[in-house]
């Protein structure tokens, strides 16, 4: 019994120190970095009227912004989008509804500082988008990561 209680123990290890998230901590090519809530206005979402479709349905320039000035990298943006849905191609990667009220934003991938998401969408009204969800981690050296 207790060689296999070490025998189990000692696998948990192995898979946790090879493993890119463990206990909270994140790991880069054996570096640890620092995985942290994100200041409020972290992501900034905007959104104006631009030139209808031909047919004449309005369409809207939504502009999705890592605004956070010190210098943290956001992920995992989840959005409140309610029903939305639009009459023209929004690329996935950029913003899709996962379920009633959950968008995503860029794919769940990280938004360095600065970096922006941009697209249209044809809709007789607009949508009311805020961010419920993000993942931050600190970039203390300034490195940019794709």
């Amino acid at each position: 019994m207790r060689s296999t209680l070490q025998i189990l123990l000692l696998l948990a290890l192995v898979v946790c120190n090879t493993s890119n998230l463990v206990l909270g901590r994140k790991y880069v090519g054996g570096e640890e970095l620092q995985l942290s809530s994100c200041p409020a206005d972290t992501i900034q979402i905007t959104q104006s009227i631009v030139d209808p479709l031909p047919g004449g349905l309005p369409q809207h320039l939504v502009v999705i912004c890592n605004t956070c000035s010190t210098n943290c990298i956001a992920s995992r943006i989840h959005v409140s989008c309610g029903a939305f849905s639009s009459a023209q191609l929004i690329p996935p990667n950029d913003f899709r509804r996962l379920h009633i009220n959950d968008c995503l934003v860029n794919n769940g991938r990280e938004m360095i500082p600065g970096q922006c998401i941009s697209f249209n969408y044809a809709e007789s009204f607009p949508y009311p988008l805020a961010v419920s969800f993000v993942e931050c981690r600190s970039n203390p050296r300034g490195l940019h990561y794709h």
